[in-house]
């Protein structure tokens, strides 16, 4: 996925479990936002190969979790888990299977 523009997540977009990635172009790379619609108690995550695999706990907002990552230009893959479940692809990423044979998504920063 190139640059992508923000999308709110507006009534359609808020599915409980639902997470989005997005992408804001910044002068070298760029803004990855990942936003999940999770349960205050939940515990949210993200990793990839920005953080070596690394779990990186979201944070809650008004309208869910969000993590901001500055990724810096070429290939990358992240994924998203609930509460210390699945590793999953979030939206807006194209899904690509991992070395574990999960589902990782893959994000292209020009």
């Amino acid at each position: 996925v190139a640059l992508a523009p923000l999308h709110p997540m507006g009534p359609v977009n808020m599915t409980r479990g639902a997470a989005f990635a997005t992408l804001a172009p910044k002068s070298s790379g760029a803004l990855l936002v990942v936003r999940v619609v999770a349960d205050d108690s939940a515990h949210v995550e993200v990793a990839g190969t920005f953080s070596d695999w690394k779990p990186v706990p979201l944070t809650r907002t008004d309208e869910g979790w969000e993590a901001e990552i500055a990724l810096p230009p070429g290939r990358h893959r992240v994924a998203v888990r609930i509460n210390d479940g699945p590793w999953r692809a979030p939206r807006g990423t194209a899904r690509v299977r991992d070395e574990f044979g999960g589902e990782a998504g893959l994000i292209v920063v020009p």
